[in-house]
């Protein structure tokens, strides 16, 4: 789990996340009973259900066109962009160029990033110690969070008739996985189960609300620009 290193891209990045996120998934599957599976299922059955219930108000409210069936990624059917800075450089964009955009951090996603890196390592260790549903929930919302930021960088890049609602659901999803990794990071203290030198991942969740929150407003506040300027 990432990032251990400042040189990797988004997309690869991403790449990892989502197969932190599928390991979890089908070491879960693979047990399919035992102590404590109940526990687990519900886990992952709440974030089944969150994704499909987002899926249902999204296209409740734009219509069913930002859906584009795709196989490529479970995580994020429907309107799939390639991470923006995954295109291939062309004549118009120098080398160099191409490898500055795929290095460049946007400051939300790396503050989410480097918010769940910490905080996967430690449930993921835990957790091949002692297999407790708080800890399976704190590795699959923390894995959640950045590739959510990233899922949403992906759609503002692409300035379409669906992007802005697409990419304000997604950020309000990583909400969502923020809130739920952080709560049950503190149901984990309140039971003895969290190391003090662990205890710091529960405040430092507190900024990247506060940035997922502002890419939120700014969201909005490209919305009410396009809807003001009159279309020539």
């Amino acid at each position: 789990m990432l990032p251990e290193y400042p040189w990797g891209s988004r997309r690869d990045e991403l790449a990892v996340l989502e197969e932190d996120f599928d390991d979890l998934c089908r070491a879960h599957e693979e047990r399919e009973s035992g102590p404590g599976f109940e526990a687990e299922e519900a886990v992952v059955r709440e974030q089944a259900d969150t994704e499909d219930a987002s899926e249902a108000e999204l296209t409740a409210k734009i219509g069913p066109g930002w859906l584009e069936e795709s196989e490529d990624c479970p995580h994020h059917d429907g309107h799939e962009h390639e991470p923006a800075d995954a295109t291939a450089h062309g004549p118009d964009m120098p080398v160099l160029e191409f490898l500055r955009r795929d290095l460049e951090r946007e400051p939300t996603y790396e503050r989410a990033l480097a918010w769940a890196g910490p905080a996967f390592r430690f449930a993921k260790a835990a957790y091949a110690k002692e297999r407790h549903p708080q800890l399976l929930r704190v590795c699959l919302n923390a894995c959640l969070v950045p590739m959510k930021v990233s899922y949403a960088l992906n759609e503002l890049a692409h300035e379409d008739a669906y992007s802005l609602d697409v990419a304000d659901k997604e950020l309000e999803l990583a909400q969502a996985y923020l809130s739920r990794a952080t709560a049950s990071l503190e149901s984990l203290r309140a039971a003895g189960r969290l190391p003090a030198e662990q205890e710091g991942l529960i405040a430092l969740a507190a900024p990247v609300a506060e940035a997922v929150t502002e890419a939120r407003s700014r969201i909005a506040r490209e919305r009410k620009r396009r809807q003001d300027t009159p279309l020539i």
